[in-house]
């Protein structure tokens, strides 16, 4: 039990590091200009909108490839994905903020992720209906 314990806290201090990273040491990147400057490795993503005079957090995502991920956005059927896609037929995308965190082995952690973006920000993300990945390994004994 204490083992568990000590592994969900270990857990939760890496999903802590993210988010912080992601909300307070990155600065915000064009959708539309920047596209180009994502890498091309996994990591957490996040897409905000500036419309309002300062960024909105919208949704949080993992992938294998940023900056394809990114692009899919553009063309695929989630909510999200309708809504860049209107944003960019609306005003060629100039609203739409990206920032990322290159991390490795992060999937399984997308759920912490948001929930700490969540609970730091003081609101849901609007456009992550899915609460994360968050995969359950169970040990063999």
């Amino acid at each position: 039990m204490f083992r568990l314990i000590l592994c969900n806290h270990f857990i939760l201090q890496m999903a802590s590091k993210v988010c912080n990273t992601l909300i307070y040491e990155t600065d915000w990147q064009s959708y539309a200009d920047d596209l180009d400057k994502a890498p091309k490795d996994e990591g957490i993503y996040t897409i905000g909108d500036a419309s309002a005079g300062r960024v909105q957090y919208l949704y949080v995502g993992h992938t294998n490839n940023i900056r394809r991920r990114l692009k899919e956005h553009k063309n695929q059927s989630l909510k999200i994905d309708k809504y860049v896609k209107e944003e960019f037929q609306r005003n060629a995308g100039e609203t739409l903020r990206i920032k990322w965190v290159k991390k490795k082995n992060s999937k399984c952690k997308e759920g912490e992720y948001q929930e700490c973006m969540e609970e730091k920000l003081g609101y849901e993300l609007e456009y992550n209906i899915k609460r994360g990945n968050q995969c359950h390994f169970q040990r063999r004994i």
